[in-house]
């Protein structure tokens, strides 16, 4: 068979394939720990369980919008705007397939065969696979054990070229678990101002699951001047904060011309997302106030 070249240079998450290896052993009765996939090992939240087959005997699994219901990207843009202190309405928001989808499609619209994607090392395996599938290069920043595993400023600065079209950060970092403090942040917000054609791809999956009283780990909006706060994408979903990882339900705030592309992209490629799904999502959000708080008890003890 004569693969396309981007299909000759792909391979399995290395993520999935450790997984499903343990996971076969697991059945076949070996005692193993498995520490390969990001999964909270406790149940998705009472609401969304019973949410989901409320909307299912209702009947609600037809077509829907591309960019999600609009009630529940209402819901998501208040949580997020809570979240962020920020203030976002439903236009900034899409739901997603997961927030790995979520990823793929934004390379996939932003990024060109001339663009170059930063990515800071330790990274996250699929980072570099899913940018290579845009077509864009990635180039990899290898941050030093001194610097707790973290992009300097000084890094980013001599990483920056005319060809670099996003920096993907992630805090907190897969797989080391670093957090970016707000002194941190504030360097790298300094170098992100004056390159004005830069976009920050924030993967804030795991943001909320830090051992703080804090609600959130610290963020590029808490420190970024507000007239360079377009260029800050935000990925973030149900999966770590809310442990429905096999529900795949993500979703992205950003510039409403980036939802708009993002909207034609879904439209072309998924179809839509169901609905029983989107609407049980709505309802976790609204009701499980205190899930997250618990999950990071759970986790910590």
């Amino acid at each position: 068979m004569n693969f396309s070249r981007r299909a000759k240079n792909l391979v399995s998450s290395a993520t999935m394939s450790a997984t499903l290896a343990a996971q076969a052993r697991i059945k076949a009765g070996e005692d193993i720990v498995l520490a390969s996939v990001g999964e909270p090992d406790v149940a998705a939240p009472p609401a969304a369980q019973q949410e989901v087959i409320r909307q299912m005997q209702h009947g609600h699994s037809r077509y829907g919008s591309s960019g999600g219901l609009l009630e529940v990207r209402e819901a998501v843009a208040v949580w997020m705007s809570d979240l962020y202190d920020q203030r976002w309405s439903a236009e900034y928001v899409i739901l997603t397939p997961g927030s790995k989808f979520a990823l793929f499609a934004l390379l996939q619209i932003l990024c060109d065969e001339k663009d170059e994607v930063l990515i800071p090392s330790p990274y996250w395996v699929s980072y570099e696979a899913l940018t290579k599938l845009s077509g864009a290069k990635a180039m990899i920043i290898e941050c030093q054990k001194e610097n707790g595993y973290k992009l300097t400023a000084k890094q980013l600065s001599e990483s920056i070229s005319d060809k670099t079209k996003l920096l993907i950060l992630n805090s907190p970092q897969n797989p080391t678990g670093a957090v970016y403090s707000a002194t941190e942040l504030t360097e790298l917000a300094k170098i992100i101002e004056q390159n004005t054609n830069l976009i920050v791809l924030c993967d804030d999956i795991y943001n909320q699951l830090i051992f703080s009283e804090q609600k959130r780990a610290p963020h590029l909006l808490d420190v970024l001047s507000p007239k360079d706060q377009d260029r800050i994408v935000i990925v973030h979903g149900a999966s770590k904060s809310f442990a429905m990882t096999g529900w795949r339900l993500g979703w992205v705030v950003a510039e409403k011309k980036i939802i708009s592309k993002l909207c034609e992209f879904q439209s072309q490629t998924l179809t839509c997302i169901p609905d029983f799904l989107q609407l049980a999502l709505k309802q976790t959000l609204r009701q499980e106030t205190t899930f997250v708080a618990e999950l990071k008890e759970s986790i910590h003890a």
